[in-house]
């Protein structure tokens, strides 16, 4: 499903820079092949998008708890909760490599189909 507008294919491609940046730093050196990346990037995007409109969101509902689909409002709570120090002091995470994760997982539209949060 190509992209419907210029601005579209823009905001994939600043999505898929970001994400880049930070997989080059798992690297720990410049991605030579980095148009390869990116165009795995935005089709894995694009064919996400499409599968989007197939899935509607589900509520589990359990006993003790319940997982909801997340939104965007909900973001900067849940940073807050996921940087608190005392949440990771007996782990060996580190939240604070994350958030920037967060940040282009929520802005690619990646993550709001598939990610959950338990109240």
């Amino acid at each position: 499903m190509p992209p419907s507008s210029t601005e579209q294919l823009k905001a994939l491609l600043r999505a898929a820079e970001g994400a880049h940046g930070l997989y080059e730093g798992t690297l720990g050196h410049r991605d030579e092949d980095w148009p390869k990346w990116y165009a795995a990037y935005v089709v894995g995007a694009l064919d996400e998008s499409a599968r989007a409109g197939q899935h509607q969101p589900v509520t589990l509902t359990g006993r003790f708890v319940e997982l909801r689909p997340l939104t965007l409002g909900q973001t900067e709570s849940l940073v807050a909760i996921g940087l608190d120090p005392d949440l990771w002091r007996y782990t060996v995470s580190q939240v604070k490599h994350h958030a920037r994760r967060v940040e282009i997982g929520w802005a690619s539209g990646r993550w709001r189909k598939r990610s959950s949060v338990a109240t």
